[in-house]
């Protein structure tokens, strides 16, 4: 499975934000930004009560937070783009300096 991961990132003056939102890409996608830019572009320009209401919500300023909070699922299904839920995704953070190499810890003992 081929995975987007489409990184929001936001800028504060006292902090910085990024939220990581995980789709699976379908095989009938060349350019995942296009179609994740396509499926945005639907929405805004459908003229369903849910745009209207989430444009309108924007004041002028929809933006990729909006996206996240706005735009239903089947807008990016239609481009073959599925959202995976968060609960579906386990991240990891490990340290980049930890030391892997544990033969002479194990020698030790």
């Amino acid at each position: 499975m081929k995975k987007l991961n489409l990184i929001i990132r936001l800028e504060h003056k006292r902090n910085n934000e990024t939220r990581i939102v995980p789709f699976a890409i379908g095989d009938s996608v060349e350019d995942p930004e296009r179609a994740l830019r396509d499926a945005v572009r639907d929405f805004v320009h459908s003229n369903t009560d849910e745009a209207k209401s989430a444009l309108e919500y924007a004041c002028g300023s929809f933006n990729w937070g909006d996206v996240m909070s706005s735009i239903p699922n089947e807008y990016f299904v239609k481009h073959g783009l599925t959202p995976i839920d968060d609960d579906e995704s386990i991240e990891v953070m490990v340290d980049h300096d930890e030391i892997l190499d544990d033969r002479e810890t194990l020698e030790d003992e």
